[in-house]
Order: C-alpha cells, then structure tokens, then sequence
C-alpha cells in the first residue's frame, strides 16, 4: 500500500518542490493579512493569487513533503490519499463555477478583498488554476495508491503531473514575455505567484509519480525501454512546441501592439493635419 521509494534524488526533489509550493501559499496568505500586494502578485498590475489558491498551495505542498518520506507511513498514506482526493474535487468544483461566472464568497477565506484587475474580480481561483489542482490532486492520489503490481497508477499519475507543469510553465512564459494570458477577458488569469506555485507542485509530483512509475531496482524490459523512448520522444515535442507557441504568441502581441501605436499615431497626425488646415 505504502508507495515504493525511486531514489534518494526524486524524494529530495519531491520534498523541496512541495515545501516551495506551500512557503508560496503562506506568503500569499500573509499577503492578504497584513494588506501587502506585492506577497501576493509579484508586480503592480497583475492579479493576485487568491486565498482559496494559496490554501490548497499550503495543503497539497504540506502533503507532499510527507509524502516523499521513506518509510512512508500509514497515517502519512492516508493523509496524503484524502489531501489528494479533497484537492481534486475542490479543484472539479471551482473550475465549473469559474467557467460559469458563479463567484463563491467562501473563496476569500474571511478577508474583504473587492476590485478588479481589468475585468476580472480578484481573491476568486481561476479556471486554469482549478483544472491543474484538479491534476494535482488526481497524480496525488493515482501515485500513493500505486504499488509494484499497479504501476500503472503511478504512470498515470506522472503523466497528470506533466500536464500540469506543461500549463504552468506555458503561463510562466507569457509573464516572462509580458503578456500574460487571459487578461483583459471575462475569465480569471492565473497569478503569477499562482504558476510558480502550480510549477513547483508538478515538479514534485512528477519526482513522486516517477520513483514509483519507474523504481531503479526494477528490471527494465523491452516494453519499458519502448515507453520510456516514448515518453522521451513526446516531452522533447512538448517542449519544442512550448518553446514555438510562445515565440509566435509574443511576436503575434508586438505586431498586435505595433500597428495599435501605429493607428494612434495616425489619429493625431490627421487631427493635427486638419486643425492646421481649419
């Protein structure tokens, strides 16, 4: 029942990632606290994470901290197992009321939090966010109740884990660029305090889930070898499409801005041209 450990580099990896996540979510909750912005966005202008975000931040982080420990225990298993599921559903729930519009007063965890960032209300999750803990929660549970017969729980799990970090950092990217995602709509954009958190906690599900899914005691096979290639195979496309889509996206948002500056500057140049003319 106990999930097996891979090695003493992918516990390390997981335990850091996880207490990383969870430091983010106690800075962000100190952020809403003492009234400080900047613990909480990273920069003037950007949205915040949100107090039920960086709650589930603390939770899963907590969670996997201890759950990368050798020997697990029972108390620790079950823990992490309920974490996990509670996570996943939270995550299941918010997204479809994001999705929907509907704003749920429970998600400010007690602080008065008003205003908008653009059209988007601030202290409320948004639905890119609920749809990666609804992975994390998910890899979590799919890892831990993996076993030297099940692996391909853990698998399952590990790739969960990867899509989540293939969306985190897909957002790490636009901030880095800029031009961050999903800002301006209708919909809440992820914080960036948000993506790093979403970024560490992949990471150390990804540790986990591949201690389990791929144990340095076991004999690798011909059938391994040909997963293993392909998991290879699919993560370096994953990456060069990362890598591609971004640098098309943040060439497509200069021309955008471009001709916009170009098209305001025509505006004052005719308005000038015609008061010379009166």
């Amino acid at each position: 029942m106990q999930p097996q450990a891979g090695n003493r580099i992918s516990n390390a990896i997981a335990k850091a990632s996880g207490a990383f996540a969870a430091i983010l979510g106690f800075v962000a909750l100190a952020g809403w606290i003492l009234e400080l912005p900047v613990l909480v966005s990273l920069g003037q202008g950007w949205i915040p994470m949100a107090p039920s975000t960086a709650l589930l931040f603390v939770l899963c982080g907590t969670a996997m901290f201890f759950s990368a420990r050798v020997p697990l225990s029972r108390a620790a298993h079950w823990t992490g197992v309920s974490v996990g599921a509670a996570v996943a559903v939270i995550g299941l729930l918010l997204f479809f009321l994001s999705y929907l519009g509907i704003r749920l007063e429970a998600e400010h965890l007690g602080f008065a939090i008003s205003g908008t960032v653009g059209e988007a209300p601030i202290g409320h999750m948004s639905p890119a966010t609920a749809l990666c803990f609804l992975l994390a929660g998910l890899s979590l549970v799919a890892t831990l109740k993996s076993s030297p017969n099940r692996q391909g729980q853990a698998i399952a799990g590990f790739w969960l884990a990867g899509l989540m970090v293939f969306a985190s950092v897909v957002f790490l990217l636009t901030y880095l660029f800029s031009t961050p995602l999903l800002y301006g709509g209708k919909y809440i954009p992820p914080a960036l305090t948000t993506s790093l958190g979403l970024a560490a906690l992949g990471a150390a599900l990804l540790a986990l889930a591949g201690s389990q899914a791929w144990a340095p005691d076991q004999q690798i096979d011909a059938e391994t070898l040909r997963a293993s290639r392909s998991f290879v195979l699919v993560f370096l496309l994953m990456t060069i499409g990362l890598a591609t889509a971004g640098g098309v996206y943040f060439r497509s948002h200069v021309k955008q801005h471009r001709a916009e500056i170009e098209l305001q500057l025509s505006a004052i140049a005719d308005l000038k041209v015609s008061e010379l003319v009166n």
